[in-house]
This record gives C-alpha cells, structure tokens and sequence, in this order.
C-alpha cells in the first residue's frame, strides 16, 4: 500500500520537474532537438484535456478530474482493492492526474513537452502515465472476472 502512495507522488514530481525544467530552459511554443531523433522537447501551453482536445478546460473538468481521483482512493483505501495491477494502474492514473491538476489550478493551462516524431499531439509524462494507467485498468477488469460493482456495495 505504501509503495502505491509512492509511485503516485514520484510520477507527480517527475512530471512537475520536468514541466518547471521545461518553462525554463525552452520558449513558449519552441522545440528543442534531442540525441533521440525520433523526440524533441517543446513548451506548449494546452489549454484543452488530453492531447489539446476540449479546449478551454473548464472548471467543471477539475472538479471531474478532482472525482476520479477521489473515487479511486475510495476503492483503494474504503473498499480495500488491493490487488497489485488495480493498484498500479490507480498510482498512474492518480500521479498523472494530479500533476496536471496542478498546472490547472495554478495556471489554467498544463505544459506539453514531449514530441514524436510518430504521434502528432505534444504530451507530457503525466499524459503517458494516465494513459498507461488507463490501458493497465481495462487489462485488470478483464483479467479479474469477478470484478463487477458488487465490489462497490461490499
């Protein structure tokens, strides 16, 4: 359980860093090569959800995100699901999930920094990490056949 507080606070720093490293160091819609030549860094301000989609960010959207959060500490710490994958996928989630709940609050916007070459939207690694979490969560409900929301009524 200790471990699943952990990743979620150094998945949230990691990304907090990399952002504060990222307003410093490259301009405002800038790119920056790196030795990877399928990646360059860039600061982009998204004023949208996932991948820029939905913009402006709302109000009503923190207070969703703030939901989703709150929901699956319910289940980790109310309702006990302790399961190793649930836990994992619920640290990236929830560690993605603040860290850019912060830019959010703060800031109205969340910073992107990482370009593909292959995937045409600029992310950060709360982004990958919700989206890891996500895909890890759809694999748990799957590879668990007795998870159904009679687990919410226990």
């Amino acid at each position: 359980m200790v471990w699943f507080v952990i990743c979620s606070i150094m998945i949230m720093v990691l990304d907090q860093m990399l952002k504060i490293h990222v307003k410093n160091t490259i301009p405002v819609d800038a790119q920056v090569d790196t030795f990877l030549p399928f990646l360059k860094l860039s600061n982009v301000r998204n004023s949208g959800v996932a991948f820029g989609a939905l913009r402006p960010f709302s109000i009503l959207m923190i207070f969703m995100v703030m939901l989703i959060i709150v929901f699956f500490c319910y289940l980790i710490f109310v309702k006990k699901r302790q399961e190793g994958l649930f836990l994992i996928s619920a640290s990236f989630i929830i560690g993605g999930g603040l860290s850019n709940l912060i830019d959010r609050v703060f800031f109205k916007y969340v910073t992107d920094y990482i370009s593909l070459s292959f995937f045409a939207p600029v992310c950060n690694l709360a982004d990958y990490f919700i989206c890891i979490g996500a895909i890890l969560l759809i694999i748990y409900y799957f590879k668990t056949p007795d998870f159904e929301l009679k687990h919410m009524s226990k």
